[in-house]
């Protein structure tokens, strides 16, 4: 037998229900239910396994926990090793984690795992955030991921931010997701990870949660932060509260916080001063012949034949342009930023850094009318 087989044959459990790494051909496309029950002789050594293979019927995900003995043995157990009394508070609340626990799963984890694993779901009502709960199969074919995620920002992207972040991680795919969604402040989704057996990464639970956490926070979430850590809580929460809606869902599909931030900056200066604000600046993985360009003006979106001729003058060729009408709360006017893709006309790659200084002021003063 299996080094993992020959291990369940030495505990004292008489039943294991497991996954299979196969896949039902009838019914329905999910990978198989396996029940190994063990067989002894009569002096009550340990002689081998009775290993039936199919799927549980409804009856088996719709009965409560209590009226399944299997179940209600590990839900007995549970209640014993928590120290909650069944009638107290904590009590009933872990009693309905494990009445709407995923029953799959139920029927597949240790008491252990499941008494850790409950309990923490019971803490989460007391500070609602992003959570992950893991379980590797005994025989590493599978790793289930139980996320629960605030259920105002669970969505379909998401979700598929998730299943990247896991298969990229475990170094498996997604075979199976599961959500629940109910009237509590908590969603919950069940992915389960196929894998291969002695492949599955090193990995840190905590770590791997902190992720998960991070990709659930929102555009909003984030500019807090780095508004908050550029200019200090009392003036970062201001602009926070005068920009956290400002911006049009494509801006923010399109640039990063960092460049949002900065973008805040630019558009304060141009409230104050009504004077057209430039940004010359490069993306990363840009070649040196490519160049971005910003303005930033007050009031309303400037003419592309005016500024058009100026910068081909200025030696660029303009490639393309992305308008962009920005509302800050409580500002009179709107900001709109010109966003311009450009390339050198002699196709030689330019020193940013050098250039951009002379850019911005040559610009500037050709658009007062200075020279």
């Amino acid at each position: 037998m299996p080094p993992e087989v020959q291990h369940f044959m030495r505990e004292p459990d008489l039943i294991r229900v497991t996954k299979s790494n196969r896949r039902s051909t009838v019914h329905r496309s999910v990978h198989l239910d396996t029940i190994a029950v063990k067989q002894y002789d009569d002096e009550g050594n340990v002689t081998g396994e009775r290993l039936i293979v199919g799927l549980f019927t409804s009856v088996a995900y719709n009965q409560m926990p209590s009226d399944i003995p299997l179940l209600r043995q590990k839900v007995t157990d549970v209640i014993e090793m928590s120290g909650y009394s069944a009638k107290s508070h904590s009590g009933k609340a872990l009693m309905h984690v494990l009445d709407s626990y995923p029953r799959d799963e139920l029927f597949q984890i240790d008491v252990e795992t499941l008494t850790e694993t409950a309990l923490g779901i019971v803490h989460l009502q007391e500070r609602q955030r992003v959570a992950l709960f893991l379980r590797r199969d005994p025989f590493e074919r599978f790793v289930h991921a139980l996320i629960y995620v605030p259920r105002e920002r669970f969505n379909t992207q998401l979700r598929k931010l998730y299943e990247e972040l896991l298969s990229r991680t475990f170094n498996g795919s997604i075979a199976a997701h599961y959500g629940h969604l109910s009237d509590e402040a908590l969603a919950r989704v069940l992915f389960i990870i196929k894998t291969e057996p002695a492949h599955i990464p090193e990995y840190d639970r905590a770590e791997v949660e902190s992720l998960l956490q991070d990709a659930s926070r929102t555009w909003g979430d984030k500019i807090r932060q780095v508004l908050i850590e550029g200019y200090g809580e009392e003036k970062g929460l201001q602009l926070y509260r005068r920009y956290t809606d400002a911006f049009q869902a494509s801006y923010r599909e399109l640039f990063n916080i960092q460049t949002g931030a900065y973008d805040i900056g630019m558009i304060e200066q141009a409230l104050e001063t009504g004077q057209l604000g430039v940004n010359l600046y490069r993306p990363i993985e840009a070649e040196p012949t490519e160049l971005r360009f910003k303005v930033y003006n007050r009031g309303g979106p400037v003419e592309l034949s005016a500024i058009m001729p100026m910068l081909e003058d200025m030696g660029v060729r303009v490639m393309e342009e992305r308008p962009f009408k920005v509302t800050p709360a409580g500002a009179e006017d709107s900001v709109y930023i010109h966003d311009f893709g450009m390339l050198t006309q002699d196709e030689h790659g330019i020193d940013l850094a050098q250039a951009r200084d002379l850019f911005h002021d040559c610009f500037s003063r050709v658009w007062e009318g200075s020279v």
